[in-house]
């Protein structure tokens, strides 16, 4: 892989994570809590929670850019992707099998929430317009 190529896997590993991290929190706020003894987490835990991510990431996407050979980089940028990709997963799951049973679809619930459906939207685009980048880059 080139350079230029290390760059944009790594940038792109940093904004998908979050974007997921952010994504599995609205989520979490649709589903019912986990149990009764669940406490609510405040609205400051939350953010300084998204915000180690965050940090993390943009840390390892930065070494990642300007050394592309360093494994530890790509370690960190690995693991806040798939810190992104289980925490989505695991709260669309829920969404899915308990808030919404059957519905299979987040869309329907989306489309009536207009603030989450621009946010999802972008989101969407984003991932599929730098995919579809990569993947162009990647096969030349």
């Amino acid at each position: 892989m080139s350079v230029d190529q290390s760059r944009v896997v790594a940038w792109l590993m940093w904004v998908w994570g979050p974007a997921m991290i952010v994504l599995a929190a609205m989520l979490a706020e649709m589903n019912p809590p986990i149990s009764t003894t669940q406490a609510p987490e405040s609205a400051l835990e939350g953010a300084i929670w998204l915000s180690t991510w965050v940090g993390f990431g943009l840390v390892s996407a930065l070494v990642v850019s300007s050394r592309p050979a360093n494994r530890i980089g790509w370690l960190m940028c690995g693991i806040t992707f798939v810190v992104g990709v289980d925490l989505l997963v695991s709260e669309y799951s829920r969404f899915a099998l308990i808030t919404e049973p059957g519905s299979g679809s987040l869309r329907d619930r989306v489309d009536s929430e207009e603030v989450v459906d621009g946010w999802v939207g972008v989101v969407a685009e984003t991932m599929q317009t730098a995919a579809a980048g990569v993947w162009v880059r990647v096969s030349r």
